[in-house]
């Protein structure tokens, strides 16, 4: 065996134990940030307990309290919501309305923030680019599209229950809620493509 021989040799060798370490390496380096994105998300899914505690808490305060509900512009401490929903703006007989309301807002956005919850629950399994971050993402943007459409069919509504009819309908918030919410379905949409062209690459080769 003369020294070229095993010059090849030895280059053969390095090139894969490099190879090797490499792929270990790089293995090693998705394994952490694995493991960062499962901290995080482990993190927001304790947001989301608390959130679903809040809103909860919220809607029952509201419900049996009502004199601790107001305007945002109050100097007292209040629970203040856009759009208001306020017992004194209730004609008498239609009072009744005044829980079912709070019942429908609460139960609103409970399943928004159920939404990002199912999604952080994913992202803690290390589940990244599946099918249901998808749909979870994607409802997330319809959640978002929704709201201020809703807010403005409540203020509708006040023509028929309201003690004094609203003067103005404020749809300043329709655009934006649009806006944020469409980005946010396009951005689901990218991520379902992307993922089913990795899987296309994935059986091609």
């Amino acid at each position: 065996m003369n020294v070229l021989q095993i010059a090849i040799i030895l280059l053969a060798l390095g090139l894969y134990y490099a190879f090797r370490f490499s792929t270990r390496g790089a293995q090693i380096q998705a394994v952490v940030r694995l493991q960062r994105i499962r901290y995080v998300a482990r993190f927001f899914k304790w947001i989301c307990y608390a959130a679903f505690g809040l809103i909860i808490g919220v809607g029952a305060m509201a419900i049996f309290s009502p004199d601790i509900v107001g305007h945002k512009d109050s100097q007292d401490f209040c629970i203040s919501t856009q759009p208001a929903i306020l017992l004194s703006e209730f004609k008498p007989e239609n009072q009744w309305l005044y829980p079912v309301f709070w019942v429908l807002f609460t139960a609103f956005v409970c399943r928004g923030i159920g939404f990002f919850y199912r999604l952080f629950s994913n992202l803690e399994k290390g589940q990244i680019f599946s099918p249901d971050n998808v749909r979870c993402i994607r409802n997330i943007g319809w959640w978002l599209v929704i709201m201020p459409l809703l807010a403005v069919g409540f203020e509708l509504s006040k023509l028929s229950w309201a003690a004094v009819e609203p003067g103005t309908i404020d749809v300043s918030n329709v655009p934006d809620g649009f806006l944020k919410g469409f980005f946010v379905i396009f951005v689901a949409w990218i991520m379902d493509e992307g993922r089913k062209i990795q899987e296309e690459q994935e059986l091609t080769v």
